[in-house]
């Protein structure tokens, strides 16, 4: 179930590090990790806080960079969620692959 499932332009984040907040695309989404599209050069290693507000809920989520692709965006690994939001990652994962 960890494989990376391919969202349409409908998913959304809400990202902030540091003093900055930004909505972002997803292009992909795990389990553990996902694929968000941002022009903007976050160095590997930043961590991240992430809402993403989906008909499961909203699902809060620490991430740490762990790639960065200039043009495409960085691939995030989530380090710890919110209390339940893990059934909440999983649902949203049956809807996507739906």
């Amino acid at each position: 179930m960890n494989r990376r499932i391919p969202t349409s332009s409908g998913l959304w984040v809400s990202c902030k590090y540091g003093d900055r907040c930004t909505t972002l695309r997803v292009q992909n989404f795990s389990v553990s990790g996902a694929l968000i599209v941002t022009e903007e050069t976050i160095p590997v290693g930043t961590r991240l806080e992430l809402l993403f507000s989906v008909p499961e809920g909203e699902i809060r989520v620490l991430a740490v960079v762990r790639s960065f692709t200039q043009g495409r965006g960085i691939g995030v690994e989530y380090v710890a969620m919110e209390s339940g939001a893990f059934d909440s990652v999983l649902k949203l994962m049956n809807r996507l692959l739906e």
